[in-house]
C-alpha cells in the first residue's frame, strides 16, 4: 500500500494548476472588480464550462483507497494534498473543523466528482452544509450547530426586563 500511496501523492502533486499559471495569477496586483463581474457574467451565460473537478485535474476518485485501509497519518497526508491541489485550482471546501479524519477524507474525495466552475478570478468554494442542523450530512458536526445555540442564547436574553434601560 506504501508504494501505491507515494505515486498517488506524486500524482497529486502533478495534477496542480501549472506553476506558471499560478505565479502570472498573483504577479497581478490586485484582481479588479470588472475582471471578476466580466467572469460571473460569462458564467451566467454559459460561457464557462462546469466540469467535474477530477476532469479538470485528471484524477478520479476510484484512484483513492477506503479510508478504512489507511491508517491515520496516511489519512492526514492525504488529506493535506488534496486540498493542496484544490487550492492550486483556486477550489476551496467547507468542511467542519471537528469533522472526523475518515469523513474529512471522504467529503474531500467526492470533491473530484463534483462538477465545478474553474476561476480565472477569485476562488469557487464548495459548500455542503445547507444550514438546517437536523438534515446536515455532518450530523453532530455541522459548523450551523454553535451559530443555532447563540441565537438561542440572544433569543431567551430577550426575556429580560428592560424597564430600567434609560432608551
Amino acid at each position: 500500500m506504501e508504494k501505491y500511496l507515494t505515486q498517488l501523492h506524486e500524482d497529486l502533486v502533478a495534477a496542480h494548476r501549472p506553476k506558471e499559471y499560478i505565479d502570472n495569477h498573483f504577479d497581478v496586483e490586485e484582481t479588479s472588480i470588472e475582471a471578476t463581474l466580466a467572469e460571473a457574467e460569462r458564467f451566467a451565460a454559459g460561457e464557462i464550462p462546469i466540469k467535474k473537478f477530477g476532469d479538470t485535474c485528471g484524477l478520479q476518485k476510484i484512484q483513492f483507497p477506503p479510508a478504512e485501509k489507511l491508517t491515520e497519518n496516511q489519512l492526514l497526508k492525504l488529506c493535506d494534498s488534496i486540498v493542496e491541489l484544490m487550492w492550486s485550482w483556486f477550489v476551496d471546501i467547507a468542511l467542519p473543523e471537528t469533522l472526523p479524519l475518515d469523513r474529512r477524507y471522504h467529503f474531500l474525495v467526492e470533491v473530484f466528482d463534483t462538477e465545478i466552475m474553474l476561476v480565472e478570478n477569485g476562488h469557487i468554494g464548495i459548500e455542503l452544509c445547507e444550514y438546517d442542523v437536523k438534515t446536515c450530512i455532518f450530523g453532530s458536526h455541522c459548523m450551523c450547530i454553535e451559530f443555532e445555540n447563540e441565537v438561542d442564547e440572544m433569543e431567551d436574553g430577550d426575556d429580560e426586563d428592560d424597564s430600567e434601560l434609560p432608551f
